[in-house]
């Protein structure tokens, strides 16, 4: 399925007609190579990113030249549905990998909000947890102890690839380096690297060519403090469990 389609049909459902418009809406993507920007933080944004395939992720660089990772977007994740309503960017979004990218123009966007109200609907639930998620991260980094930041991390992104397909048991890929983790963590690089020892020792995870798979899903959870309901996947009403 259109990863798009798939995830927001996570959260209602959408009539064949929708579906239809979404997967034309993704019939033209451009291939983007690995760690290139796709829109800077300052620049004008005039449309909107749609991952298909590939990973990418909003970050912003202090004058200093340290880096953090604010967010993963990976297949069905917008770069934000209204964000051309803004003049300047306040943040970068760049590829981790190779990407496979629709860029959306800001009137179709409107167009397709305006005219196609349960569209209009999920996309408004999807800006709604994308908050949550960015909540989420700020507790992780300023809250959890270092191997909990970490597996916390690994528990989010595991339920969000399963949420939109991308999972196979309890493995899902996770292509990013252990310095992009730290960027994303908080930590230094050999700390970082010390916290993934740690987990694999204990028989949590296991992570080789940028395919991980949790070992003891409730362990690794009930370590890091992770409850999914922040993620909202409850599809209309009925409530999430862990």
């Amino acid at each position: 399925m259109n990863p798009l389609i798939h995830k927001l049909s996570n959260y209602i459902n959408l009539p064949q007609a929708d579906s239809t418009v979404l997967e034309d809406l993704s019939r033209k993507p451009e291939h983007i190579a690995a760690h290139t920007d796709l829109i800077r933080e300052s620049a004008a944004p005039d449309s909107v990113y749609l991952i298909l395939t590939g990973w990418a992720c909003r970050y912003k660089v202090l004058p200093d030249g340290k880096r953090q990772i604010m967010n993963y977007l990976i297949p069905g994740d917008l770069s934000d549905q209204r964000i051309f309503v803004l003049t300047r960017m306040d943040h970068s979004i760049a590829t981790l990998t190779a990407a496979s990218v629709v860029t959306i123009s800001a009137q179709t966007m409107i167009d397709l909000t305006d005219g196609h109200p349960r569209i209009a609907q999920a996309l408004w639930w999807n800006t709604l947890v994308d908050e949550a998620i960015t909540r989420e991260w700020v507790v992780n980094v300023g809250q959890r102890k270092a191997m909990e930041r970490v597996a916390h991390l690994i528990c989010e992104m595991f339920v969000r690839a399963r949420a939109v397909g991308l999972s196979d048991g309890l493995s899902f890929d996770f292509p990013i380096t252990q310095t992009e983790l730290a960027d994303t963590v908080g930590l230094t690089l050999v700390h970082t690297n010390r916290m993934l020892q740690n987990l694999r020792a204990e028989g949590l995870i296991a992570w080789t060519r940028h395919r991980l798979t949790i070992l003891d899903f409730d362990r690794l959870a009930d370590l890091s403090m992770f409850n999914m309901n922040y993620l909202h996947l409850e599809h209309e009403g009925r409530k999430s469990t862990r």
